[in-house]
């Protein structure tokens, strides 16, 4: 958040250069998911624990804290949440209560890739988004 960069909250705002993280670096804006794996690396080089966390319309980083583990929405400007808040927010979208814990485990790398792919085709089939 200090350094400027913002995700993309709304699929209409995308672009197809909003996944390439050279890119999101360059614009300091970019797709949830990219902009996730910068927030991995800078903790994991701090020495923490951060894992991506994949829930309905959103992509986080679960980041491992002695207090227990706390959420940064990238789509928020780095929000940083806790267990409770993001566990009230999947409830207002009317998820089943027995699924937020399995929701907020750490996402496996194939369904991280999976995402990441399905984000990138459907950017670059909109024709919206071809603007060159």
């Amino acid at each position: 958040k200090d350094c400027g960069f913002h995700g993309i909250e709304r699929p209409d705002e995308d672009a197809p250069n909003a996944s390439s993280l050279a890119e999101v670096l360059h614009q300091r804006y970019g797709r949830s998911e990219s902009l996730s794996i910068l927030v991995m690396a800078v903790a994991n080089r701090l020495g923490l624990s951060a894992s991506p966390v994949i829930t309905p319309g959103r992509f986080l980083v679960r980041v491992e804290l002695v207090d227990g583990p706390v959420f940064v929405d990238t789509t928020k400007r780095g929000a940083v949440l806790t267990m409770d808040e993001v566990s009230e927010q999947l409830m207002e979208q009317r998820v089943a209560p027995g699924l937020i814990r399995h929701l907020l485990a750490p996402a496996a790398p194939r369904a991280v890739l999976h995402r990441m792919m399905r984000a990138m085709l459907e950017t670059t089939h909109d024709p919206r988004m071809n603007r060159r």
